[in-house]
């Protein structure tokens, strides 16, 4: 069956652009984990998806021949029979339920005694019969929150199931999944062609669509198409375009035959702040901005439609209309809010709701001004600035600009500010405080920004575990899970030394609120898991991830810096003589009792072995200048010096026996003993880190 080729299409209601890549991905996933379940393998498998189809062909079908053996363990031999030799009622109701004859049983050993076993064999699979499963169970198992509850079967999708085809080479697969019978059908280009297109054999999808349906299903020749073509409009008009990978791949799921076409607006228009007037081409209109050489913004647009018709002027008036009257609005939004000061919006913030049980967002600016004077305190910067940007940062949520358009918040408030005279360093950092706002962004790029940043991301956080309203699996509606990375992410690349548990406790001492006794911890909690995941995906060591975090250190910076120090040190040589000493170290002083009447105290004075007094000395002289490095984050060096500790101390323990008959000897090298390592915890836990050597990074 080698020469087989399988075509599935799911056709749908327009699905949105944004989603339809990750839905798509994801059904193709399931689609090879459930062929693997069948054992059916394949040669190549090709993934398609369009605004109203996703598509798999697979070729080169290979189902494996190898009978599956199926065993049936039955109950043991002394519970199967009774003393006659009869069956037993457990034994018979384990043959009554597999429809078992006693001449097919068998026996089998293991370690925990013998036992009955029936053994079958799978039936030879029907690939017709199997593939309609696994579509079904492969639709089933699509996750995402956004996906939609459809017709009466309560079936989820991205967007309604209108169509189903399935072909193995020539032959169609009949089949009812979700009420809807499949066939040998596809749909052409819903604008010029919105009729059935017949297939005769799997392998003629892709050409088909192109040339009877108009249709390119395959995203990215859509997206090199849409290049090109923008590339060569884009020549004769000596433009430039600054294409982010993120717009050309929504508007390659926008469209199933993409036409580039060349627009204007009035220059008029191009007074309206930049960044506010490319969000309107971009993110609204989905219209690609032209620039000139200087890189600066033309009054040209490319508009990216779905269809081919012989009067394109039509398309490119009628969307230049539509871009003339959004700029016009804007504009009017524009002026009409700049009759006020950004600051004179403060009060009105009493009116938009930040949570119903948190109060609204003026009470939160009035937290924000509070906790940036506290964060201010441990970082160099003005003090009054940093008042004055939390002060403003939530001013432009009650302006017409960013009622009409949420995405702007933020960047609103940064041409306010600057409309009313504020410093610079202050517009931008209104205009980066909701930074980071994913993974690969970028952190704000000054610091106060970064401190606004901060605060806000843990007024929200406490906020919400103080009213129980903590992210559950499925559920983070003001996505703090994110926002505790970005806090990571800021703090490590501004090295900023803060102790986080102070900074909660001063958070929620701000809302007012009754709160349980350990909200703060449960708080804590799941910033270190943020943590934790945060250096478990940059594939540092999991045992020195653990070891450091088990130490509950309050000090994200901190933790960075003895994390990396151990993680570049535990390819060193030297790195499993630091575990090695701590555990032997350790074991030690668990095994001996230390008389508590006795002051814990070092003292050099009963000691006569001159060998002893020389080791106990330099031992102190070393831990001394341990501390001072620990003291000062120098953890690299830390682990240096600690290293020579760990070959003084073995000597000591080699040379002198820990269990003396004299107390005062025993109880001294004791003390000597818990120091070291009470110097050992100083960095991390070695207990918890394994004497190997790995390769991860």
């Amino acid at each position: 069956m080698n020469d087989k080729t399988i075509l599935v299409e799911i056709g749908t209601e327009d699905m949105p652009s944004n989603m339809i890549k990750k839905i798509a991905k994801n059904f193709y996933q399931n689609v090879q984990c459930e062929l693997k379940k069948y054992s059916i393998f394949f040669n190549h498998a090709q993934l398609f998806y369009t605004p109203r189809r996703i598509a798999i062909q697979i070729k080169k079908i290979k189902i494996s021949s190898t009978k599956k053996v199926i065993k049936k363990k039955g109950p043991a031999i002394k519970n199967a029979f009774d003393h006659q030799g009869q069956l037993t009622l457990a034994a018979a109701k384990w043959m009554e339920k597999f429809n078992i004859h006693i001449n097919n049983v068998k026996t089998f050993k293991n370690n925990k005694g013998e036992w009955l076993l029936y053994e079958s064999y799978s039936k030879k699979k029907n690939i017709k019969d199997i593939i309609p499963k696994i579509i079904q169970s492969s639709i089933e198992k699509i996750s995402d929150s956004k996906i939609m509850l459809w017709n009466e079967k309560k079936i989820k999708f991205l967007r309604p199931i209108r169509n189903i085809t399935i072909l193995i080479n020539q032959k169609s697969i009949i089949s009812n999944i979700f009420g809807i019978t499949s066939n040998r059908y596809v749909f052409g280009n819903i604008s010029t062609i919105p009729k059935k297109i017949k297939i005769h054999h799997a392998k003629e999808y892709e050409k088909l669509l192109i040339h009877n349906g108009q249709v390119i299903p395959n995203f990215h020749e859509r997206k090199n198409i849409i290049q090109e073509k923008a590339q060569n409009i884009i020549q004769n008009i000596n433009g430039k375009l600054n294409i982010s990978h993120n717009l050309l791949e929504e508007i390659a799921c926008l469209v199933e035959w993409p036409i580039v076409l060349h627009g204007k607006f009035k220059k008029k228009f191009l007074s309206i702040p930049k960044k506010i007037l490319i969000y309107i081409l971009e993110s609204i209109q989905k219209y690609l901005p032209v620039y000139n050489k200087n890189n600066q913004l033309t009054n040209h647009f490319l508009i990216i439609a779905n269809i081919e018709c012989s009067n394109p002027n039509q398309i490119i008036k009628g969307n230049e209309r539509v871009l003339h009257a959004k700029l016009s609005d804007i504009n009017f939004f524009l002026h009409n809010d700049k009759k006020k000061t950004l600051e004179s919006y403060l009060p009105l913030l009493k009116n938009i709701i930040f949570q119903k049980k948190l109060g609204s967002m003026y009470d939160k600016t009035k937290r924000l001004i509070k906790l940036i004077q506290y964060i201010s305190k441990y970082v160099t910067i003005n003090i009054q600035d940093s008042i004055r940007v939390a002060y403003l940062s939530k001013c432009d949520l009650k302006t017409q600009m960013v009622y009409e358009f949420p995405e702007l918040q933020g960047i609103v408030g940064m041409y306010y500010a600057l409309n009313n005279n504020e410093p610079k360093h202050i517009a931008i950092s209104l205009k980066e405080q909701y930074q980071p706002k994913f993974s690969t962004d970028l952190i704000p790029s000054n610091l106060i920004g970064c401190i606004l940043s901060i605060t806000d991301k843990i007024d929200t956080i406490v906020g919400l575990f103080i009213i129980n309203q903590q992210p559950t699996k499925n559920k983070d509606p003001l996505q703090i899970r994110r926002s505790s990375i970005g806090i990571i992410k800021i703090i490590l690349k501004k090295k900023i030394n803060i102790n986080l548990l102070k900074l909660i406790q001063k958070s929620i001492h701000l809302y007012h609120i009754n709160t349980q006794n350990n909200i703060e911890n449960k708080i804590m909690k799941f910033i270190f898991n943020r943590i934790y995941t945060w250096y478990h995906k940059k594939q540092y060591n999991t045992n020195i991830i653990q070891s450091v975090l088990s130490h509950k250190i309050n000090n994200i910076f901190d933790i960075h810096l003895r994390i990396r120090a151990l993680q570049k040190f535990k390819n060193h040589i030297h790195f499993n003589t630091l575990f090695i000493t701590y555990k032997r170290i350790y074991n030690l002083i668990n095994t001996i009792t230390i008389q508590s009447n006795k002051k814990n105290i070092i003292s050099l004075k009963i000691i006569n072995n001159l060998k002893e007094k020389k080791i106990f000395i330099q031992t102190n002289n070393i831990i001394k200048i341990l501390h001072a490095y620990i003291a000062k984050q120098k953890y690299k060096k830390s682990l240096k010096i600690l290293f020579i500790l760990s070959k003084i101390t073995n000597n000591l323990l080699n040379t002198i026996s820990i269990k003396y008959d004299n107390d005062q000897l025993k109880n001294n090298r004791i003390q000597l003993l818990i120091e070291i390592k009470n110097t050992f915890l100083k960095i991390t836990n070695f207990l918890i880190l394994q004497p190997t050597i790995d390769n991860s990074k």
